[in-house]
């Protein structure tokens, strides 16, 4: 398993043309693009102008948020930075945070306790 962290960036601006390859391709100018993807939309297979462009170093990465802004693509302006991989299970699946339930010796409280004199029970 190889850490990604850092050589990944997300792109918005991404013309609905464009392919996964006319991405690839055009982001080479930042340095060696090692996978790229356009996402689409499941019920209409169009793109949602969206994608992830991976380099080979960080520093390429870098490189792309620094500079395509000033390449757009087919007249879109692209808007890049880091991609921010959410938090997986094991399985690849994402780890939906749950709301912790107060133990015995808590209890929830209102943000605002002087207004909560105003809430009844059920609330």
């Amino acid at each position: 398993f190889r850490d990604f962290t850092g050589s990944r960036v997300f792109v918005q601006g991404i013309p609905p043309s464009a392919s996964w390859q006319d991405l690839k391709d055009h982001f080479r100018v930042a340095g060696t693009v090692v996978f790229a993807s356009v996402s689409l939309d499941q019920n209409t297979g169009e793109s949602k102008g969206h994608g992830i462009v991976q380099f080979e170093t960080t520093e390429m990465a870098l490189t792309a948020i620094a500079i395509m802004r000033d390449h757009p693509m087919d007249g879109n302006t692209l808007y890049v930075r880091e991609d921010v991989k959410p938090d997986e299970n094991a399985d690849g699946r994402p780890n939906i945070r749950k709301t912790k339930k107060p133990s015995d010796d808590q209890s929830w409280k209102c943000a605002d306790e002087e207004n909560a004199g105003y809430l009844s029970d059920s609330d």
